[in-house]
């Protein structure tokens, strides 16, 4: 590096000059350009080397002044260390600079990070849920509407082969604007809002639902939201995955200090190893539930599916 270079030259030189007693501005000059040329290789330099520069830097500049001290002993050792503490400085101030950025860097990402966690969140909570109720009324269409005219029949078949390719572009789209260290989504809901994400499941197909409830303790916001999650996921997976089913039931108690959620269909064993290959989401709550301190279960049970979630009802986020 070029600052290094000269405060070598510098040193090299100061061991080998006299001084004849004459004094005049250009004195400072070498330890003045050793302050800036301090402070712009620590601003732009990586840090091993910047500190190299720094400490080169600084003996050149106490070096050059050394020169023109007159004194021998600690006294000039004294006056000429003085004019080190300029570079030094001059590096601390880059240094403090050189973090601001890295600050305001870290923020901005950050602020892009959260925004594409919303939009994958938004696409994955509402936007797919809105498309499987679409998927939903054209399978229950095609068993109610046809009434054996094949070109209805095959309409409404395009329309359910267009819905679940849209469900499947969106699962990749979720993939892509999810970090892989962050694979948890905001919050959007809680148990005060399964009657709602029932009574809309139930009004889109054909399959009736109920809703049983045993529960008495109250339930944090985080186990909530978890919950409320895995319902909508389910509900989800039985619209793409068992077109067929008649019977959902969801249960919601608490027993033991745990939360107990589980979410049950009679979808046909045929439709088992599709819902295996579902979407992402069970997997990022299954996480969740963990760093709860929870777990998350899902697979097939005599005549249907299970999907079930345990968690503390006084739980606390695991680092």
């Amino acid at each position: 590096m070029a600052s290094m270079a000269l405060a070598v030259a510098s040193i090299a030189f100061s061991a080998v000059y006299e001084w004849d007693g004459s004094e005049g501005w250009w004195m400072l000059a070498e330890p003045a350009a050793f302050t800036a040329l301090g402070f712009l290789s620590t601003r732009w330099s990586s840090p091993r080397l910047a500190a190299a520069a720094t400490f080169v830097l600084a003996v050149g500049a106490a070096l050059a002044l050394l020169r023109y001290v007159s004194g021998d002993g600690w006294l000039a050792v004294v006056e000429g260390s003085t004019w080190a503490v300029g570079p030094i400085l001059a590096a601390t101030a880059a240094v403090f600079l050189r973090r601001l950025e890295a600050e305001h860097v870290g923020a901005v990402e950050a602020a892009r990070r959260r925004q594409r966690l919303d939009l994958a969140s938004d696409l994955h909570d509402f936007v797919a849920h809105d498309v499987s109720e679409i998927v939903a009324r054209a399978q229950a269409g095609r068993m109610v509407l046809a009434g054996g005219d094949e070109r209805v029949e095959a309409l409404l078949a395009r329309i359910e082969e267009a819905g679940l390719r849209a469900l499947g572009s969106m699962d990749q789209a979720v993939h892509m604007l999810r970090d892989e260290a962050e694979q948890r989504l905001r919050p959007v809901g809680g148990l005060a809002d399964l009657d709602e994400l029932v009574e809309r499941f139930g009004s889109a197909g054909r399959a009736s639902i109920t809703l049983e409830r045993n529960l008495v303790d109250e339930v944090g916001r985080e186990v909530g939201a978890v919950a409320h999650r895995v319902v909508a996921e389910a509900l989800t997976n039985v619209r793409r995955h068992a077109p067929e089913a008649t019977e959902v039931r969801v249960e919601v108690e608490a027993a033991d200090e745990l939360l107990r959620v589980s979410v049950f269909d009679n979808g046909s064993g045929a439709a088992k190893s599709a819902r295996d290959g579902g979407g992402s989401g069970l997997a990022g709550l299954a996480e969740r539930a963990e760093s709860l301190g929870g777990a998350l279960e899902a697979g097939p049970r005599e005549g249907g599916w299970r999907t079930e979630v345990r968690l503390p009802l006084k739980a606390e986020v695991k680092s």
